[in-house]
């Protein structure tokens, strides 16, 4: 019977179908062009209203489930789904959502618990979700939805969110140990007390990012960050990775930078006071008008470093390497310079106040018109045999009582050694 009624049902459909072929042929092409395109608009239109259903009732369905924890992460899944099928205005909404489950989340776990796999999962939806990452959207929305992500204390070592956009995020006391956030946007991010070692954050931005002094950056790679006026007081960044990073006007206070390569970095304006480069790579690197006093700088590789106008006012630079750097303007009163350097280097207008210059090598250096030297002081450097002598045409030695001569005919005679194997 069944089989009946089809074969019945298609004749009728196919005695139909003649009829409008029958008459379209007689009707201009014109027309029956605009008959398919108003066929072909009323099916995909159809089509589309189908889609647009089925992803709301999955959104309403998977927005229920992610309160059960049965079924939290396969909602997880499927919101995931939905914000990259649905496009803009399900990304916002899920967006919204999952911040809402984070941050309700967050306040259920307990501090020792950290932050939750499913709370981690829905975290890394976020930042990965397409748009999101691009032009700032995800800052836009939190903004304008007047939201922030709170994942204080969570556990996130090794996650991988290249170029991720989480900016004022709240990561205070956060392990990101081994983390790959290279490119990522962290401006305004909340950092104090996180765990940053080894991490990945080359070319990052770190703009106005809170770090405090049990933030923790050691060994983490930050090549071409950019961290400018940012505040890093009392960070540990030992052994770090900051070659052409830039830190124009950071606060750098008791900064822990030992062994730490900054070749090519900017410092200009830092405000580096008692900050500790021991063993550091300054290589190259732009310290201009700088704020480093009292800072330690033992054994600190400064070759042609640009240090015009920067206060070392009671650094500890002894067995500094300094060749040919610039230390133009530079106020260097009561620094320790025992052992140090300074060959070639220029030191034009700087102030030695009290600077102790024990076996420090200034073969070949520019010190025209510094300030503040001593005729006993002087004679405890080093010229090595073969080297030229210091220049020090009007420089003024013990206030100006002891007049320097730039070809050595009224100049103190230093300690001359022969040449270093």
């Amino acid at each position: 019977m069944d089989y009946i009624r089809g074969l019945v049902l298609e004749s009728i459909i196919s005695a139909i179908f003649d009829r409008i072929v029958g008459a379209l042929t007689e009707q201009p092409v014109e027309l029956v062009c605009v008959f398919i395109l108003i066929v072909w608009s009323y099916h995909a239109g159809k089509k589309n209203a189908k889609k647009q259903v089925t992803l709301e009732n999955s959104y309403d369905a998977a927005s229920k489930r992610i309160n059960r924890k049965s079924t939290r992460i396969q909602a997880l899944n499927e919101l995931q789904r939905i914000a990259l099928e649905g496009g803009y205005n399900y990304q916002v909404k899920i967006l919204l959502n999952l911040v809402d489950y984070i941050n309700k989340g967050r306040k259920k776990s307990t501090e020792d618990e950290g932050c939750p796999s499913e709370i981690f999962k829905a975290f890394t939806i976020i930042a990965n979700l397409k748009g999101i990452v691009q032009k700032n959207f995800f800052r836009k929305i939190l903004k304008r939805h007047n939201q922030s992500i709170n994942l204080t204390k969570a556990h996130l070592c090794a996650v991988e969110l290249p170029g991720a956009d989480l900016s004022q995020v709240i990561l205070n006391g956060a392990n990101l140990k081994s983390a790959n956030l290279a490119s990522a946007n962290l401006t305004k991010a909340k950092l104090e007390g996180a765990t940053l070692t080894n991490a990945t954050l080359v070319e990052a931005t770190l703009t106005d990012a809170q770090l405090d002094d049990k933030t923790n950056l050691e060994g983490a790679n930050m090549t071409g960050a950019k961290i400018d006026g940012g505040f890093l007081q009392g960070v540990t960044m030992t052994s770090a990775i900051l070659t052409n990073a830039s830190l124009g006007g950071a606060n750098m206070a008791d900064v822990k930078l030992a062994k730490a390569t900054l070749i090519k970095s900017n410092l200009q304006s830092a405000q580096g006071g008692e900050a500790d480069f021991t063993d550091a790579n300054l290589t190259e690197a732009s310290v201009e008008n700088a704020k480093l006093t009292g800072a330690e700088m033992h054994n600190a590789k400064l070759i042609n470093a640009k240090f015009i106008g920067a206060d070392l006012t009671d650094a500890k630079l002894e067995g500094a390497n300094l060749t040919n750097a610039d230390l133009t303007g530079a106020d260097l009163s009561n620094a320790d310079l025992t052992n140090a350097n300074l060959t070639g280097a220029k030191m034009i207008g700087a102030t030695l106040k009290d600077t102790t210059l024990v076996k420090t090598n200034l073969s070949g250096a520019k010190m025209r018109g510094v300030k503040g030297l001593k005729q006993e002081t002087l004679k405890k450097t080093r010229i090595y045999k073969g080297e030229p002598m210091p220049d020090l045409e009007g420089a003024i030695c013990d206030e100006g009582k002891v007049k320097l001569n730039w070809n050595g005919k009224e100049m103190p005679n230093p300690l001359t050694l022969p040449p270093p194997s």
